[in-house]
C-alpha cells in the first residue's frame, strides 16, 4: 500500500489577529496528521508573530518564518521554497478548514490524478452572515488542449450564485504536486498588485499534465469587509488592464472560446474599475477629469477589442448592456447605468 503523502500547508500571516487562532487550530487539529505547516509572519505589526511562535512551540510540524513585510506573493513564494511535502496547498490566515478536509483529499492525492487537484469551499460573508457554496463542476479530469480551454474559461469567467461571483481562480481550494511546481518554476508574481491567484493558476493549468476536480468540500473562505480587494485604488484601471495583457500573452495560442472568455473578463474588469476607482466615493477628481480618463481607458487595445466584440457568450444581461453603453461616444449613459444598478442592489 502506498504511503500517505506529506502535505505542505503554506499560510501567509498579516494583520489577522482576530482570526488567526481559528485558522491554525483548524489546520493543526486535522484528522490527517502527515502535514508540514509553514507559517510566514509577513512583518505583521500586531501579535500575529507571537501567536505563530506559540503554536510552533506546541507542534513540531509547524515552521514559522518571520520576515519584513513583502506582500502576499513573496510570502507564498517563501513557503514554496521551504516546502518538502509531496503536495502543496495554501490557506489564508483569516479562513478555516473542516477537520476532516485533508483526510478526504488524501484519498484523491494517492491516485494518479495528475499535477493539480481541485476541491470546493464555503464562502462566509461576515457582513450578511450568509454561507455560500463555492462551486466547481465535479468530479472530472482535465487533459489535453480542449479540456484545458474549458478550464481556462472557468478561471477567467465568474458566475453568480446567491449574489456572489464565483470562479475557479483561487489557490486555497487546490492542491499542487510539488515536483510539478519546482519543475515548471511556478511562483507568484511579486510585481502583481491584484489577481495573483488567477495569474498563478492560468500558468499552472497551462503547464499541468492532468487536473482532477473533486466534489470534496472543506475550506471556509471569509469575506472581510473593507479589504484591499474592495477598497478605492486610483491605479485600479491600470492594474486590471495589466492582468488582461498578461493573460492575452499567455493564452494567445488557445482557441476562440478562450478569447471570448478573456473579452468577458475584460468587460468585468472595466466595470470593476468604475467600482473601485472612477465612480468610487473616495475619488476626489472632477467629473471632467474622470470622463477624460474613462474615454482614454476605452481606447486601450484589449479593452477596445472586448468592447467591440460581437460575442456575448460569457456575459450576463447587465454586463451586455454596460458593454454596449461603452460603445457610445458619451460617458453619461455609463454613469447613469452604474448608479441605477447600485441603487437597485441596495433596494434588493
Amino acid at each position: 500500500m502506498k504511503e500517505s503523502p506529506k502535505i505542505s500547508v503554506i499560510i501567509p500571516v498579516y494583520k489577522v489577529e482576530p482570526f488567526l487562532r481559528q485558522c491554525l487550530d483548524s489546520v493543526v487539529n486535522q484528522v490527517y496528521r502527515n502535514l508540514e505547516i509553514i507559517v510566514i509572519d509577513d512583518g505583521s505589526p500586531d501579535n500575529c508573530g507571537m501567536i505563530c511562535d506559540e503554536y510552533a512551540a506546541r507542534d513540531d510540524r509547524i515552521q514559522v518564518i518571520h520576515k519584513e513585510n513583502g506582500g502576499l506573493c513573496a510570502a507564498r513564494n517563501d513557503g514554496i521554497f521551504r516546502a518538502t511535502g509531496e503536495w502543496l496547498t495554501f490557506a489564508d490566515s483569516d479562513d478555516w478548514l473542516d477537520l476532516e478536509y485533508f483526510e478526504k483529499m488524501v484519498n484523491c492525492l494517492t491516485n494518479d490524478i495528475g499535477d493539480i487537484v481541485c476541491s470546493q469551499g464555503i464562502i462566509k460573508e461576515d457582513s450578511l452572515k450568509r454561507i455560500k457554496l463555492y462551486v466547481f463542476e465535479s468530479p472530472t479530469q482535465i487533459e489535453g488542449k480542449k479540456d484545458k480551454n474549458y478550464f481556462f474559461n472557468k478561471i477567467l469567467v465568474t458566475n453568480t450564485k446567491d449574489g456572489y461571483p464565483i470562479g475557479a481562480g483561487s489557490v486555497w481550494d487546490k492542491f499542487y504536486r510539488r515536483t510539478f511546481i519546482c519543475r515548471e518554476e511556478l511562483l507568484f508574481d511579486t510585481s502583481s498588485k491584484a489577481w495573483e491567484d488567477l495569474w498563478f493558476n492560468l500558468q499552472a493549468f497551462k503547464k499541468a499534465r492532468k487536473v482532477t476536480v473533486t466534489a470534496i468540500v472543506g475550506y471556509h473562505y471569509r469575506m472581510v469587509p473593507g479589504s484591499i480587494t474592495n477598497s478605492f485604488n486610483p491605479n485600479r484601471p491600470q492594474i486590471n488592464y495589466d492582468f488582461i495583457c498578461k493573460a492575452h500573452s499567455l493564452l494567445r495560442e488557445q482557441d476562440g472560446m478562450v478569447s471570448n472568455s478573456l473579452n468577458a473578463r475584460a468587460i468585468c474588469l472595466i466595470i470593476l474599475s468604475f467600482d473601485l476607482c472612477y465612480l468610487h466615493p473616495a475619488n476626489t477628481k472632477s467629473s471632467r477629469e474622470i470622463t477624460k480618463e474613462i474615454k482614454e481607458m476605452k481606447k486601450w487595445h484589449h479593452y477596445k477589442e472586448a468592447i467591440w466584440s460581437n460575442n456575448n457568450q460569457f456575459l450576463g444581461k447587465k454586463q451586455i448592456v454596460f458593454k454596449y453603453a461603452l460603445r457610445l461616444p458619451w460617458i453619461w449613459p455609463l454613469k447613469l447605468l452604474y448608479y441605477v444598478n447600485k441603487m437597485l442592489k441596495k433596494v434588493g
